[in-house]
């Protein structure tokens, strides 16, 4: 659920409630709240929500009245549960491979050193592995893109010293984004000096 849609969502069933309490004639539903009342309005990771009140479609409170300071703490507090808390890490369990991809996967190296060109069988095999070497990089070029962009907004102003691990990692990998293909290390075959 997007912060707009839960904004609205809020809005909505407050108004409703206020306009019941008003049609009951409790004319206190029209009062503003106290603001110090409402607790403290931040997104520290301390301050939580109630589990009732942690969804935005849970019901509030009866004592709670609309404010444009309430609709910001609680979306902080929806906010909050989108980012990642300091110290917190997560635990990932690794793809499995399954048997079909590993019956698909290439049993020779990702060249063209020693493939005889006669053998077709062995052509086929030293491209499949190139190809699929080529789109290995480009993905994990394009992951450590998208966790980089993710630490920026995360970290902001501190992105150059919270970042650069990352930062390195996608620089080095920038020059395997895009997939070339195997036709030119195919065709033109150079030497290498050590």
């Amino acid at each position: 659920m997007t912060l707009i849609t839960a904004l609205l969502v809020y809005m909505s069933r407050e108004s409703n409630r206020t306009a019941l309490a008003v049609k009951a004639g409790n004319r206190t539903a029209d009062r503003r709240p106290n603001i110090q009342s409402q607790g403290p309005n931040c997104i520290h990771p301390d301050h939580q929500l109630p589990a009732e009140a942690s969804t935005p479609t849970a019901p509030a409170p009866a004592q709670a009245h609309y404010t444009s300071i309430s609709v910001l703490t609680d979306l902080n507090r929806l906010c909050e549960t989108c980012r990642p808390r300091k110290g917190h890490k997560k635990t990932e369990m690794p793809t499995p491979e399954s048997a079909a991809f590993l019956a698909k996967k290439p049993t020779v190296p990702p060249t063209y050193e020693g493939v005889d060109y006669e053998d077709n069988v062995a052509v086929h095999n030293a491209r499949d592995a190139i190809i699929r070497e080529q789109w290995v990089r480009s993905m994990m070029s394009r992951l450590v893109g998208e966790e980089l962009g993710k630490c920026y907004a995360r970290e902001g102003v501190n992105h150059l010293e919270k970042c650069g691990k990352l930062r390195e990692k996608y620089f080095e990998l920038l020059s395997e984004r895009k997939i070339k293909g195997y036709l030119f290390e195919e065709k033109n075959y150079f030497s290498k000096s050590t």
